[in-house]
């Protein structure tokens, strides 16, 4: 399990998240592990947005680091939103 903290870290030990990772959907920031997420692996995204808008939020991270990607909508757990499959 990672642990952040601002005190007590250093240079060598501290998580390095890369900017790039990042991603917004209709104005929300999202950061994913994308080093931590192995083939068949997924994550949900509560979230208004369509899969396609998703889909379309991710083309450059999934690009960028020839990751495969499936999208779909999903209602789990009484929360709308899109689950996040890596296929490759």
């Amino acid at each position: 399990m990672t642990k952040w903290s601002t005190t007590g870290t250093t240079r060598k030990n501290r998580l390095a998240l890369d900017v790039r990772d990042r991603f917004s959907i209709h104005g929300v920031l999202f950061y994913v592990d994308w080093a931590g997420l192995s083939v068949g692996d997924s994550f949900f995204i509560r979230t208004s947005a369509s899969a396609a808008d998703v889909k379309k939020a991710l083309r450059p991270i999934a690009t960028r680091r020839k990751f495969e990607l499936a999208v779909h909508n999903r209602c789990e757990f009484g929360y709308f939103g899109v689950r996040v499959w890596r296929l490759l």
